[in-house]
């Protein structure tokens, strides 16, 4: 859309939410390689932040297998060319293999993703 109006936009803000930061800010990159962008969202302790999610549906293990199917994404829609590569560190990827392997992999897209 910002193509086809012709749109002169020098600056963009992108608010999400917090564990969705450095996908949304991969997805941009990807489209506008050239673009400088700021990414925000709330800020937020995470065990507040999962506390808050409890309270609001009932579960806080719902939030934990999002974040598992994000950390997922991250990798795997770089390697679709879906977004630009995010560095993730070994600890935080086995930390998502054994989430995953303890049933945290609801929104996992492809099980059995290395």
């Amino acid at each position: 859309m910002i193509e086809e109006k012709k749109l002169n936009i020098n600056s963009f803000l992108i608010v999400q939410k917090p564990y969705m930061e450095r996908r949304c800010y991969a997805t941009f990159k990807k489209v506008f390689p050239d673009e400088e962008c700021v990414v925000t969202s709330e800020t937020i302790e995470m065990d507040k932040y999962f506390k808050r999610y409890a309270e609001i549906n009932g579960d806080y293990k719902e939030a934990i297998a999002i974040l598992v199917g994000d950390v997922q994404r991250m990798k795997l829609y770089a390697q679709k060319g879906y977004q630009i590569e995010q560095s993730i560190p070994n600890t935080v990827w086995e930390a998502y293999l054994e989430l995953a392997k303890r049933g945290y992999n609801k929104y996992i897209i492809e099980l059995g993703e290395k």
